[in-house]
Formats: C-alpha cells, sequence, structure tokens
C-alpha cells in the first residue's frame, strides 16, 4: 500500500510541470529576443552610433 500511495502522490504532483512550463516561457522569451536583436540590430547601430551623433554635431 505504501507503494501506490508514493506512485500516486509522484504522478499528482505539478512542481515539475510548473517547472516545464516556466522554461517554456523563459526560451520563447529568449528566441523572441533574439529574433529581434538579429532582425533590428543594423538599424538600431547606424541611428545610436552615426545617425544621433550626426544631429548633435550639427
Amino acid at each position: 500500500m505504501r507503494v501506490f500511495k508514493k506512485i500516486r502522490t509522484y504522478v499528482t504532483c505539478a512542481k515539475g510541470a510548473t517547472a516545464i512550463e516556466y522554461g517554456l516561457i523563459a526560451a520563447a522569451l529568449a528566441l523572441g529576443i533574439a529574433v529581434i536583436v538579429f532582425t533590428l540590430g543594423d538599424t538600431l547601430v547606424n541611428v545610436l552610433y552615426t545617425d544621433i551623433p550626426a544631429a548633435l554635431n550639427q
């Protein structure tokens, strides 16, 4: 009987599922940030290091 109780406790435990869900959310956010950085990176560098200093020097 003790074995069945431990198995039931293990199967109904949600701690692992919650950790996996948070891991998936973190992975999705990291992927989204990476896509934005690789897509807009060159444009952002040009604005920060070329356009803004040129406007300030005029």
